[in-house]
């Protein structure tokens, strides 16, 4: 359980860090829109979406207390973004080369795909990784 929590702290803490600078398009088509959050996975397999699912369900708190509505990452016109993770609310910029995207926080990158309708975000905090992908709604 302690690992869990951990894990969860470090991608919180990895995601209040993206804001930053850039704009475009993907290729064949505009990327904005508002994309859902689908997966996220560790490096050892894990995915921590449906390991929370899990834990509202055994808590009997599906809908109640934790609104995976709000794992979310919105793509606007002029290159901006707003990330949703649970409490946390970030802004700023992106750019987009082909298929792929970049997120820049205080000078750091945080690098992507675009496959469709698909975006797929990897991070490495700590010495664990994780995989965020989010589907356009």
């Amino acid at each position: 359980m302690k690992k869990v929590i951990m894990l969860l702290l470090v991608l919180i803490v990895g995601v209040s860090a993206f804001t930053g600078c850039g704009g475009g398009s993907a290729a064949g088509g505009s990327a904005t829109g508002k994309y859902a959050l689908v997966s996220m996975v560790d490096s050892e397999g894990n995915d921590w979406l449906e390991m929370l699912a899990s834990m509202a369900a055994m808590f009997g708190e599906e809908d109640e207390s934790f609104d995976f509505s709000s794992l979310y990452l919105e793509l606007k016109d002029g290159g901006k973004f707003v990330m949703s993770m649970m409490d946390e609310v970030q802004e700023g910029t992106y750019r987009i080369n082909g298929k792929n995207i970049t997120l820049t926080a205080e000078g750091e990158d945080i690098s992507g795909t675009i496959n469709g309708k698909k975006i797929s975000l990897s991070a490495e905090e700590e010495g664990q990784s994780m995989t965020m992908v989010f589907e356009k709604k």
